[in-house]
């Protein structure tokens, strides 16, 4: 019996090597080694990473944020009062513009319209509108003292939403504008006839209009906030263009202009709505995440338990931009977005990181 050792003869001086030694073997071996190693380690990082995931996700539930559908309208109703609820959208139904029975074009108005705004509120005799801006001024008449009255219920006021991650419609928001735009014409109307009470009030109910709706659950809500209270602010400098005001009106001028919001609470609530929102979102990202900046790569990309982490650490890092008071807060917020393009220069992340880095983006015109 022969036997043959590794290098078989199968002819004169010529030797078989074994399979495994042969090239194309070892050509197409190698590479799936290489794979096969590099699957595991992504294996076992996605496993660390899942891990993490779920430790990161049991400390916003006991922290008692919302991160999800459900969970953000129990939060949302636990931070709102119901008291005026009905009064409000009573409110937001019948502030809605209207033409006059005459038929005239609400265009030449001013905040309901689109009238042209002269740089100081009209002197005597000066305003040609003034007439029929009375006129309409008196058919929502009903409607300005509603709002005079519910601006003393607990505020942020509750509405009823229906929560859908970043589609979540809301519709009471953009109908807020409305009531804003009506008392700043009521109150231009009444400076302009020197009725310095009737502006007060309506600068009164102005100022609350922001605190009726100051829900702080996303970026959009608190920018329609902001937006109120900014047209508070400008009202007050533009009524102060006429020299009609007696002490007692400017000491209530400065109390409704006082007061400071805690930023570091604003900001943690409204990037904890944000983040439910995004969490809501994963759970149906073809839905709610399809759109012209996100590719089928990046919802492949999100269902890994790494950059489900590494998009919480984002929203964790951006609610802590105010722990350390206003001052340089912009500033921070600037680094932190500069950090974010440094770290994360993928584009993908990128997109799915929209919603924090608008608010980085909005943070310099955040007006408290």
């Amino acid at each position: 019996m022969s036997t043959t050792n590794s290098n078989t003869k199968t002819g004169p001086g010529r030797t078989t090597r074994p399979f495994w030694r042969r090239g194309p073997v070892l050509l197409a071996c190698v590479p799936i080694a290489l794979v096969t190693i590099a699957a595991v380690a992504l294996v076992g990082a996605e496993m660390s990473a899942s891990a993490r995931l779920n430790a990161e996700l049991s400390r916003i539930r006991d922290s008692g944020a919302p991160v999800g559908d459900d969970s953000m309208r129990e939060w949302f109703r636990e931070r709102t009062s119901q008291a005026g609820t009905q009064d409000w959208a009573e409110i937001l139904r019948l502030a809605e513009p209207r033409e006059l029975s005459d038929g005239v074009d609400l265009g030449v108005f001013p905040y309901v319209g689109g009238g042209e705004l002269p740089d100081e509120i009209p002197r005597e005799g000066e305003w040609t509108e003034e007439p029929r801006v009375a006129e309409y001024l008196n058919q929502y008449r009903p409607v300005l003292e509603l709002i005079h009255a519910a601006i003393e219920h607990p505020t942020p006021v509750w509405q009823p939403i229906r929560f859908e991650g970043f589609l979540t419609p809301l519709p009471q928001l953009q109908e807020s504008r409305s009531v804003t735009r009506l008392l700043q014409l009521d109150i231009e109307h009444a400076v302009y006839l020197g009725d310095q009470d009737r502006a007060m009030r309506s600068l009164a109910s102005l100022r609350r209009v922001s605190d009726v709706f100051d829900w702080q659950i996303c970026i959009v809500a608190d920018l329609v906030r902001s937006s109120s209270a900014q047209s508070h602010h400008r009202m007050v400098r533009r009524s102060l263009s006429v020299p009609k005001w007696d002490d007692d009106h400017l000491v209530q001028m400065q109390e409704q202009l006082g007061g400071q919001v805690e930023v570091s609470d604003r900001i943690r609530a409204v990037v904890e709505g944000e983040r439910a929102m995004f969490l809501s979102a994963v759970r149906d990202p073809s839905q709610q995440l399809s759109d012209d900046r996100t590719s089928r790569m990046q919802l492949w990309m999100l269902a890994l338990p790494s950059s489900r982490l590494g998009i919480l650490n984002a929203y964790r890092d951006v609610s802590e931009i105010g722990t350390w008071g206003i001052d340089g807060m912009v500033g921070r917020g600037d680094e932190l977005a500069t950090d974010w393009e440094e770290k994360r220069s993928r584009a993908w992340e990128q997109g799915l990181l929209s919603p924090s880095l608008a608010f980085m983006y909005w943070m310099p015109s955040f007006h408290f």
